[in-house]
């Protein structure tokens, strides 16, 4: 790679527009040199956005300079701070110019199929008359107007309220693109990338232990924490207030609650099934009109995939091929998927994961998030979007269910109740007596090891049985995995009762996260974030009808007692398209196929984890607790693939960030 780059601090340091930090850059790429200036101010257009996909980051600045003439002269700059991969970017940067050489997009950027756009901040407003678009304004994603009015699609939007002194940062209700923010002295660095915001020296490695426990017993962070001290998350469907006062903490505010009452376009004329088969077809054709070239469609065992692959037959742009996946095990989606694809005419690509490296697949989850992500689905879906062309067109059916949204509540029952104190009597019984028994009946017995979970899930109340019934990974496992001066950061029922807090809508660290459909919420990047940031990877657009405000705010119109259940009233408005297998199949998504990669893997995965034993992050875990579970998995004793998955993504994780210790 031909890249140089150096940098040097020019200019005024005492005029109010700059702070601190004022440096010439410039780098060179492919023989052409470019420069750019590098500021912080208190109140300016200096934000930080990524395009992960890109394996890069691009670093937009505005940059207003008063000439002698006082007429502002507006320029734009792309720092490329390049990681391993390379991709091309002097096409890009050279389209850019010419594009603003033209007067074409003066102030939109382009990076594969997002739009960054900036307008002036009132603060750097000498000459209103040459401004006026208002505060600062950048917009993340593909704002695609349909007939509603309502922007759809994956976005992140960005206001700087120059009269309050606090940036504004609103994330789409779906959750496609995630937004993660690091307060600064001077301003915020802002990116849809963790691993890019690691890359700051600003930024520490210090983990967040709550969060860092999170990630243990459930698949995600809950919002707003990432499991860096640093790195907060913007929840789906949040505004999120970041105050430039040094002192005030960020304030959030919910702009879309699951499962509630909007004020939409429903009538009681129209039967449920047409009004949604009329929903759906509009934000396809709204998706449909964005390019020209013929779609692909991901297709599942579920309806909502079909019923989107039937609403673009319906528009005349049949998908030209579907993609589905296939593994040992349990994650066999070809059979129904291929009867979607029969019936339509349609070829079917099946994704094999069988070969799968389950090492290599947590060392490119720990590159790609820059997080310990175990859901248990990642897997899959790596393989899965690896067999999709880069530049693709690929529609999913992502999403249906953020807008049916029910809440999920269940009352302590008596029995809940009486199993809640069992379990405050077992706790008073010492470790060394609960570990003795879990090797004598549960560590080679799966009925032994059923029976401890039992004993754990009895004491969930309410919201707090997701944690258990999600992530199957107990009390007790956990400590026979965890060296022993970790177990005080690793507490389950803190998990469930943090989950309970958000359900009654309180406050948390001065923080205000107003929640009540608690899968809906979880995670900074959860179940189609992580679709949407590997098609980035390969550089594929992804649409999600179903995920589109439009749809949502339009099924949100619909009482509650008529709404139904997701699957079952997008079957009724597309049961004429759809085959019957389709329309009759029970309900189920993506499964994981961990369970085989981690029997084939098991010599290996043993070997790699002791590799790292005498070094400093080796040592958080128990390997001979590690070691027996794995081998009675191995042998198909007892199944752990949750603990066992999250212990490599946690080594994986630990192996390539090397976080600093607790504090």
């Amino acid at each position: 790679m031909d890249l140089d780059c150096s940098a040097s601090c020019y200019g005024d340091l005492s005029h109010p527009m700059w702070s601190l930090v004022n440096t010439e850059v410039s780098w060179r790429w492919a023989g052409v040199k470019f420069v750019g200036r590098l500021c912080i101010a208190p109140v300016r257009a200096v934000l930080l956005l990524s395009r992960s996909q890109l394996s890069c980051a691009a670093l937009i600045i505005h940059d207003a300079r008063i000439s002698s003439c006082s007429r502002e002269e507006w320029q734009m700059y792309v720092i490329a701070i390049y990681q391993e991969k390379t991709f091309d970017v002097r096409r890009k940067v050279e389209s850019f110019w010419k594009a603003r050489g033209s007067g074409v997009a003066e102030n939109h950027f382009r990076v594969g199929v997002y739009h960054l756009a900036l307008v002036c901040d009132e603060s750097l407003r000498f000459n209103p008359r040459v401004y006026s678009q208002g505060d600062l304004e950048l917009i993340l994603g593909a704002q695609v107007r349909d007939a509603t009015g309502l922007a759809s699609g994956a976005w992140i939007q960005t206001q700087l309220v120059s009269a309050k002194d606090f940036i504004a940062v609103t994330r789409d209700p779906a959750g496609l693109m995630a937004a993660f923010f690091v307060k600064l002295p001077n301003g915020y660095l802002i990116s849809d990338s963790v691993p890019l915001l690691l890359q700051f020296e600003q930024v520490s490695r210090a983990v967040d232990i709550n969060a860092l426990n999170e990630y243990w017993f459930t698949d995600y962070c809950f919002p707003p924490r990432t499991v860096w001290r640093d790195i907060r998350a913007v929840p789906n469907g949040h505004r999120a207030e970041l105050s430039l006062r040094a002192a005030d903490a960020p304030r959030y505010a919910q702009l879309y609650v699951p499962g509630s009452r909007s004020a939409g376009v429903y009538e009681k004329r129209w039967p449920r099934s047409t009004f949604l088969r009329r929903q759906v077809l509009e934000v396809t054709e709204a998706c449909l009109a964005l390019h020209e070239q013929p779609p692909m469609n991901l297709l599942s065992a579920g309806v909502d995939s079909s019923v989107v692959f039937a609403a673009c037959n319906i528009l005349g742009r049949k998908p030209e091929l579907a993609i589905t996946f296939k593994s040992a095990g349990d994650s066999d989606e070809s059979e129904l998927a291929g009867r979607t694809a029969a019936h339509f005419g349609v070829p079917l690509h099946v994704a094999t994961g069988d070969d799968a490296d389950l090492i290599a697949a947590a060392r490119r989850i720990a590159e790609v998030w820059g997080q310990p992500y175990g859901h248990s689905s990642v897997t899959s879906m790596m393989d899965l979007l690896c067999a999709v062309p880069t530049n693709a067109v690929l529609y999913t059916g992502d999403g249906g269910g953020e807008a049916f949204g029910h809440a999920y509540h269940r009352p302590a029952t008596p029995a809940r109740q009486l199993g809640r104190v069992l379990e405050l009597f077992g706790r008073k019984i010492p470790f060394g007596a609960i570990e003795s028994l879990y090797y004598a009946f549960a560590m080679r017995n799966d009925f032994g090891r059923k029976v401890f979970y039992w004993k754990e899930l009895s004491s969930w109340q309410t919201a707090a049985e997701l944690v258990a019934r999600k992530s199957p990974i107990t009390e007790t496992e956990s400590a026979l995995v965890w060296r022993p001066e970790f177990l005080r950061y690793f507490s389950k029922h803190l998990i469930g009762e943090r989950i309970s807090h958000f359900a009654q809508m309180t406050r948390i660290e001065g923080e205000s996260v107003f929640t009540t459909s608690l899968l809906f919420w979880w995670g900074p990047e959860g179940v189609y974030a992580k679709t949407w940031r590997l098609l980035d990877q390969i550089g594929a657009l992804g649409f999600a009808p179903l995920t589109a405000p439009a749809f949502i705010e339009a099924v949100k119109s619909i009482p509650m007692a008529e709404r139904g259940m997701r699957k079952q009233a997008l079957r009724d408005a597309f049961a004429a398209e759809l085959p019957k297998q389709i329309v009759e199949a029970p309900a189920r998504g993506l499964s994981t196929f961990n369970r085989e990669l981690l029997v084939n893997a098991h010599a290996e995965g043993i070997e790699w984890l002791k590799s790292g034993r005498n070094g400093e992050w080796g040592e958080w875990f128990n390997f001979e607790g590690v070691e027996a579970m794995w081998n009675a998995h191995a042998q198909r004793k007892v199944y752990r693939t949750n603990l066992l998955f999250k212990v490599i993504v946690f080594s994986a994780w630990m192996e390539l960030w090397k976080p600093a210790a607790y504090d």
